[in-house]
């Protein structure tokens, strides 16, 4: 049977096989093997996953189909890889991880000063200023950064 996004009380949305139908009720198994009951007659709410929704990829606007389950599972999958950004095209999405990662310093500014386009390497902070600096030297004007969240989601350490 097929897997379904179901509405989760701590993950938001769960990627859950569909284990039976009895026309009334679905259980579902969640990834971590948690049952879940979900009424038949609410069941058109619920969106199919798709294998590749899975993956934790780089930039969510390969996705077939984009969701806001199929972005927090991405987003999820990803923190806890230790690949805390995450594209939507242009667009970098950045999740503290609350404690420090070796993924700046010297090596990653020069892994970031090769390419023409930042989206030929890994989703980085540091692609952000690459794209605005190469921007600049191709004669554009404008360029503008915007870094924006919460307080204590790691704004001024990005900005650094």
């Amino acid at each position: 049977m097929g897997k379904l996004w179901v509405p989760h009380a701590e993950r938001v949305w769960a990627p859950c096989r569909l284990e039976s139908d009895d026309g009334q009720t679905l259980t579902l198994i969640s990834e971590d093997g948690e049952v879940l009951q979900w009424a038949a007659k609410n069941a058109v709410s619920l969106e199919a996953v798709q294998d590749c929704q899975l993956d934790g990829v780089e930039d969510v606007c390969t996705l077939p189909a984009v969701s806001e389950a199929a972005l927090l599972h991405t987003l999820r999958v990803r923190y806890f890889r230790e690949e805390i950004y995450t594209r939507v095209a242009r667009i970098l999405i950045s999740v503290n991880p609350f404690r420090p990662l070796p993924i700046y310093g010297a090596e990653w500014l020069l892994r970031h000063q090769q390419p023409r386009d930042s989206r030929e390497l890994p989703p980085h902070i540091y692609g952000i200023g690459h794209d605005a600096l190469q921007g600049l030297a191709a004669g554009y004007k404008d360029q503008a950064i915007v870094i924006s969240g919460e307080s204590g989601a790691g704004k001024t350490e990005s900005a650094k």
